[in-house]
């Protein structure tokens, strides 16, 4: 159902992709809410559900981080057993005071794998469900109250995170440090 697995990358690769992502100079978009979807608690949905993104690749368009990050695309494809990158963004959620949780959510809604790389260390978690959804009603129709947890992973540099798409997934705001870092990918 999922894999987790520390040291994806050689150190040296994995070193340059963190610097030029964490140092570079490239546009994170603002997201009013990291993941789109409704809060699992309706009146906590406003102040910790921000977060940043930058598209690398989505629907023939790509930034200038996408080729630099050719390798990393083979490796995980690789890995998947997939034959191509759907959509690979950089996502940044940055400290809240006692690690928010945000909403869960899935990411598309047709079978595909999603990845979560992280490039810095962080106490702010990645939780994924054992429960799915693979159309918008059966998201919807969702009870976010009675989730079960099949599995915790917490951010560490150059780990990286495995797993089914239709599970729903979500993450954390980091409360040991300034902001968590990670590439998202989807693959078919």
């Amino acid at each position: 159902m999922y894999k987790v697995i520390d040291n994806f990358l050689s150190p040296r690769y994995f070193e340059m992709i963190q610097r030029e992502v964490l140092e570079g100079d490239h546009i994170w978009e603002y997201q009013g809410n990291v993941t789109k979807y409704k809060s699992e608690d309706p009146g906590e949905e406003s102040l910790f559900d921000f977060g940043f993104n930058h598209t690398i690749l989505f629907e023939g368009k790509s930034s200038h981080l996408h080729p630099f990050l050719a390798s990393f695309y083979a490796d995980l494809l690789l890995e998947t057993d997939t034959q191509r990158v759907i959509r690979c963004r950089l996502d940044m959620v940055t400290h809240t005071p006692n690690k928010h949780k945000h909403p869960p959510h899935i990411d598309f809604y047709y079978p595909h794998i999603s990845s979560v790389f992280y490039l810095t260390d962080s106490d702010a978690e990645t939780v994924l469900y054992n429960e799915r959804a693979t159309n918008e009603e059966e998201f919807y129709a969702a009870d976010f109250s009675t989730l079960t947890e099949m599995v915790r992973v917490r951010p560490k540099a150059n780990r990286i995170l495995i797993f089914d798409g239709s599970h729903l997934h979500t993450g954390h705001s980091p409360s040991d440090c300034k902001r968590r870092v990670l590439i998202n990918t989807n693959l078919v």
